[in-house]
């Protein structure tokens, strides 16, 4: 079943964030091949407006990776925000996100989506 309420709070604007996620219900031997995070400010926003996406596939880059491609019915993928990307965010402000993930044979399905509200810095210095 997706989390259609969920929330990411506890970070600080500016600060690396991983989001792993656990992604149940993958049809046994149809595994997942791709994977995106994308945070807008409002959930109508086109893709090319977004705030930030993140995609990722099984190899391990920058952005994240699928970790458990789910062959076996759980998966599980791990995003990477680097500081520049929350950066991006305002503190306080909350936007909105969801993770969708893509199978070998095509299928698509949103197991999570709902808001992401970082804190404001206090320290800005980055050297």
């Amino acid at each position: 079943m997706p989390t259609l309420d969920s929330t990411i709070v506890d970070f600080v604007v500016g600060d690396n964030v991983e989001v792993r996620r656990t992604i149940t219900n993958v049809q046994v031997g149809d595994p997942l091949v791709k994977a995106w995070l994308t945070i807008k400010s409002r959930a109508s926003d086109a893709d090319v407006d977004a705030v930030k996406q993140l995609v990722i596939d099984s190899t391990n880059q920058a952005q994240g990776q699928i970790t458990d491609d789910g062959a076996d019915g759980t998966g599980e993928v791990a995003f990477k925000l680097a500081a520049a990307d929350t950066a991006l965010l305002i503190g306080g402000k909350p936007y909105y996100f969801d993770i969708q993930v893509k199978t070998q044979a095509g299928s698509l399905y949103t197991p999570e989506l709902g808001t992401i509200t970082g804190r404001s810095q206090v320290t800005l210095a980055t050297g």
